[in-house]
């Protein structure tokens, strides 16, 4: 079930990516402030007519 846009009621895509991808000798969790490396990825929405993006953080 596609989610619809808040702004302009378009459809809404959602790509969730980890956060354990390393980059170089630090793993992308390891840059993040302390509050947010309990969480283990990332869920973005943007839609697909306005571009309005919604950021979630995913334990």
């Amino acid at each position: 079930m596609a989610s619809t846009c808040p702004k302009c009621s378009g459809e809404m895509r959602s790509i969730i990516k980890s956060l354990s991808a390393r980059v170089g000798p630090f793993s992308v969790k390891s840059l993040l402030p302390t509050e947010l490396q309990e969480y283990n990825s990332v869920e973005i929405k943007i839609c697909a007519a306005c571009g309005y993006a919604e950021l979630y953080w995913l334990k």
